[in-house]
C-alpha cells in the first residue's frame, strides 16, 4: 500500500493458510478498491498488529466485518472492532470524520496556484515561491480593516461584560479569476 493512496471499499475476503501463496503474514486477505480503480488483495492485519487494512482505516473494515457479519468470525476478532460498530451513529461520525480530515489535509489549487490553508501554511508557500505574495494579501486585507474601522481595540485588559462574546476569527486565502491573491 502506497503512501497518498485510499481504498474506496472492501469488495470481499478470503481466508488463507500459510503456504498459501497470496498469504501476507495474515490468515485473512481483502480485495481492496483503490480509489485509482485498482483492485489488490491486501492483509487484514498482520501478526504485528502494526500492519494491514485494521491498522490504515479501522472504520471501513468495521463497516465491512459488520455488513458481512464477520465480527464473531476467527481472523476478524480485532481490538476494538466490536465496539466500533456498536451504533451506526457512531460508526458513521467516525467515518465522516475521516472523509473531512481527508478533505481539510489536502491541497487546494484555484487558477493553477496553490491555496493555504492558514496564515502559516501561506508564509511558507511565499517562502517555497521565493515571492511574498500571500503576505502582501494579508497585509492588505489588515490595511483594509483597520481603514474602515471594522474594529476598536480596547486593548488586553479590557473586560467587555456580559453582552459581548468571545469570537475566533482564521484567514481565508482564495485566487481570483484575473490571479489576484486575496485573504
Amino acid at each position: 500500500m502506497g503512501r497518498g493512496w485510499t481504498f474506496k471499499k472492501i469488495l470481499s475476503h478470503k481466508k488463507l493458510k500459510k503456504g498459501d501463496k497470496d498469504y501476507h503474514g495474515a490468515g485473512t486477505n481483502c480485495l481492496v478498491l483503490w480509489s485509482t480503480g485498482e483492485q489488490t488483495w491486501q492483509p487484514l492485519c498482520d501478526r504485528s498488529g502494526k500492519l494491514g487494512l485494521w491498522i490504515d482505516d479501522p472504520v471501513m473494515v468495521a463497516i465491512y466485518a459488520r455488513d458481512n457479519g464477520l465480527l464473531d468470525e476467527p481472523g476478524w476478532k480485532l481490538p476494538g472492532l466490536k465496539k466500533i460498530t456498536k451504533t451506526q451513529k457512531k460508526l458513521i461520525r467516525m467515518a465522516n470524520k475521516a472523509k473531512l480530515h481527508s478533505f481539510r489535509s489536502k491541497s487546494i489549487y484555484m487558477y493553477g496556484f496553490q491555496v493555504p490553508h492558514n496564515h502559516t501554511e501561506a508564509l511558507e508557500l511565499d517562502r517555497t515561491n521565493d515571492n511574498t505574495t500571500w503576505k502582501d494579501a494579508g497585509a492588505t486585507k489588515f490595511n483594509q480593516i483597520d481603514e474602515y474601522k471594522s474594529f476598536i481595540d480596547k486593548g488586553v485588559r479590557h473586560n467587555p461584560g456580559s453582552n459581548y462574546k468571545r469570537i475566533w476569527v482564521h484567514m481565508v486565502c482564495a485566487v481570483k479569476h484575473d490571479g489576484r491573491h486575496k485573504a
